[in-house]
């Protein structure tokens, strides 16, 4: 009897355990899920909010603007500088991740066009976006300037200029 005893006791004890430990292996499988979901939706977010920045559907991607302090540079056709990355390469952008945020590029929208000012191109960036070179340099805004005129990242960390 007292065997019996001993023996439904162990089982009560190991079966409270099991219990245990299965409601908390569920409970960090539903929470691994639930945090993927949440990175899953600010991904798409992210992706949304890339596919919303400055872009131009115009038959003059470009236009040219003149300072007295640098000369003349090229900007979009509602006047916000264009800027080069001196990291960069023909056709390659490597401005990533945070990079792009501060530095959007210029992108094409809608089809790619025809017959292109001297200078100005296109390629696919790692996004798989198509986006406006000149010179084969990749073309970006930068956050900091906020109406057509400013100038305000060219020259910044030695690495970021107007397109000239």
């Amino acid at each position: 009897m007292v065997v019996v005893g001993v023996i439904a006791l162990l089982v009560g004890l190991f079966g409270g355990y099991y219990y245990e430990k299965t409601k908390l292996t569920k409970m960090m499988a539903d929470q691994a899920q639930s945090y993927q979901t949440q990175l899953d939706q600010a991904k798409q977010a992210g992706a949304q909010s890339a596919a919303m920045q400055p872009t131009q559907a115009v038959s003059e991607p470009i236009a040219m603007s003149n300072s007295a302090k640098v000369g003349s540079y090229v900007t979009d056709p509602k006047g916000m500088a264009l800027y080069t990355y001196a990291k960069d390469t023909t056709n390659v952008s490597n401005c990533t991740g945070a990079c792009l945020s501060k530095w959007p590029p210029f992108l094409v929208s809608g089809s790619v066009p025809t017959n292109l000012p001297a200078h100005l191109g296109t390629f696919k960036n790692a996004q798989g976006q198509t986006q406006y070179t000149w010179n084969g340099m990749p073309l970006y805004y930068y956050a900091g300037d906020t109406k057509a005129g400013e100038i305000n990242g060219n020259g910044l960390l030695g690495v970021w200029y107007l397109a000239k």
